[in-house]
């Protein structure tokens, strides 16, 4: 088959765009040509695509359709003449690509909150457009324009592009179940993303807890700041250890001091051997909250054998078992983080969890992914 991939952004700079390269990646192993479209933003970034179109620069008027994403992908439908083409995020290239297929079929992987998801779309919307917690009764005014615009004005374009889709595939249960209240009109699968899972590694003695993400407001990571002091207090050893950067970076840095734990944790930012730094770690966090799909950081710690506390938002709830592999959490609540790592990191039968928490991740891997999404392709494909 001939598959070609778009999405927004053309380098590894989340889950998503990690996916994309592992898909290229294995598609190509079994015979299959595989061919990327993206944006162009962040030109200092090493991109991984084929055929690029400028990014779009401007207020929300400009999302509504861009001509240079409509063209781009124009010419790479003629160009290429893929058998099926396969979106993933669009936020750099609006609505004007779903238009662009013609007769070439075509599926939406959702990977998590969009512009045009109704049910989730305040956690679309920039940390500015909110006085407060991410609410819609906290908007701006700047905010409730937006969000406004993307209601009532993007998001019926996107529900008309989606004529033109065979399919939406959604990577959890619980995005599956929000965007069945979508009304697309357009059959949805779920599929649990895969990837190449790393190896189990010993869990050492010594309690250090890690945090793999972008640092901004609705990974909470400020709520796993707020709940160190208790953790810290019950065990003066722990050790935070926190890998990944983002626009809250400084400020969480200043949360640190002033909670009086920065000593006990380091702000690592981003490595490329992440796996060394589940190695060192004896509890995996993600206390997220915002509705997180399937975080491929869940993913690659079960696999090395990390319990994880997690919070009770979006797929978490489907990776981790509480009292099981590891613990689910309200979001928002430092309290019963800090109680629910406290307890892990006290727990003789931690050895137990970690084992399952390795075994429940055989689920997640990159061979299953694609043989099912062979089939979804070729089921398009006439």
């Amino acid at each position: 088959m001939k598959i070609l991939q778009v999405i927004s952004m053309g380098y590894v700079c989340g889950g998503a765009e990690r996916s994309v390269l592992l898909l290229r990646d294995a598609l190509t192993k079994r015979g299959h040509q595989v061919k990327i479209m993206a944006s162009d933003r962040d030109p200092e970034q090493p991109h991984y695509t084929d055929y690029e179109c400028r990014h779009i620069q401007g207020g929300p008027l400009k999302h509504l359709w861009s001509m240079s994403a409509y063209k781009t992908l124009k010419k790479a439908i003629a160009e290429f003449q893929p058998d099926i083409v396969h979106f993933h995020t669009m936020g750099e290239l609006s609505p004007s690509v779903l238009f662009a297929l013609g007769k070439t079929p075509a599926l939406l992987t959702v990977h998590g909150p969009e512009e045009y998801t109704l049910t989730m779309l305040e956690w679309y919307l920039a940390p500015a457009s909110f006085n407060g917690p991410v609410s819609l009764g906290n908007l701006t005014l700047a905010g409730r324009l937006h969000y406004a615009f993307f209601r009532y004005f993007q998001r019926p374009l996107y529900k008309m592009g989606f004529r033109h889709l065979s399919g939406i595939i959604s990577p959890s249960r619980y995005l599956a179940n929000q965007l069945a209240r979508e009304e697309y009109d357009v059959p949805i699968q779920h599929i649990y993303n895969g990837i190449v899972l790393p190896e189990q590694q010993p869990l050492p003695s010594e309690p250090v807890i890690l945090y793999v993400g972008r640092l901004e407001h609705v990974k909470g990571v400020d709520v796993l700041l707020r709940a160190l002091p208790a953790v810290v207090a019950a065990n003066p050893a722990t050790r935070l250890r926190i890998v990944g950067d983002g626009p809250d970076c400084t400020r969480l840095e200043a949360l640190a001091a002033e909670l009086g734990v920065q000593h006990s944790v380091t702000f690592v930012g981003w490595q490329k051997d992440v796996v060394a730094e589940y190695a060192k770690a004896r509890l995996f966090v993600i206390p997220s909250v915002w509705p997180e799909n399937l975080p491929t950081v869940a993913l690659e710690a079960l696999a090395v054998g990390r319990p994880i506390v997690g919070t009770a938002v979006g797929g978490i709830p489907e990776l981790v078992e509480d009292g099981v592999s590891g613990r689910v959490v309200s979001p928002g609540d430092s309290d019963a983080l800090a109680q629910a790592i406290t307890s892990l990191l006290a727990d003789k039968q931690l050895q137990t969890k970690a084992d399952v928490a390795h075994s429940g991740a055989k689920r997640f891997t990159i061979d299953e992914f694609v043989t099912r999404l062979e089939s979804v392709y070729a089921g398009f494909i006439k």
